[in-house]
């Protein structure tokens, strides 16, 4: 599992903190899954998956991420 949010995200802070603390009581390996928090940002989703409709780009664009993340236990 990927967890990926930014400081400014609309999506409530405490919710990726929960969903940690979540795997951390039903004992999954913390080695299982990963967390980004994109910091100076404020934007959501798929965001910063890629340049989208010509806008400026993100400052980081997670698709690298999850793509590496996937090949480590896909593959």
């Amino acid at each position: 599992m990927f967890l990926i949010n930014s400081e400014g995200d609309p999506m409530p802070p405490p919710q990726i903190t929960d969903m940690q603390c979540a795997l951390q009581i039903a004992g999954v390996d913390c080695n299982l899954y990963q967390v980004l928090t994109l910091v100076n940002n404020d934007k959501h989703a798929f965001a910063y998956w890629r340049d989208w409709d010509h806008s400026p780009p993100p400052q980081h664009r997670v698709s690298e991420d999850v793509i590496s993340f996937l090949d480590t236990y896909l593959k």
